[in-house]
């Protein structure tokens, strides 16, 4: 496995706005993946506001690889949750 590549069924699920399954990930990108999925289970819009008030969903989505495919990728998953 390539450094810091998503895996395909990660890649699949959140852009299909559902959380990760940690059975599922087998690389650190996966796992920061699957902290940014819980934001498809927040139902109150509180918790929306706090999410994005306190920050940490933009961090991880800051995340920055070196890794062509997984650049383009996490831009996407911005574009998508943003």
């Amino acid at each position: 496995m390539k450094l810091e590549e998503i895996l395909k069924m990660v890649d699949h699920t959140l852009l299909a706005q559902g959380s990760i399954d940690r059975s599922h990930s087998k690389t650190g990108i996966d796992y920061i993946l699957g902290h940014i999925s819980f934001v498809y289970g927040l139902v109150f819009p509180e918790s929306i506001r706090q999410v994005k008030r306190q920050g940490y969903l933009y961090r991880l989505l800051g995340f920055k690889s070196n890794n062509p495919d997984t650049v383009k990728k996490m831009q996407h998953i911005r574009e998508k949750i943003s």
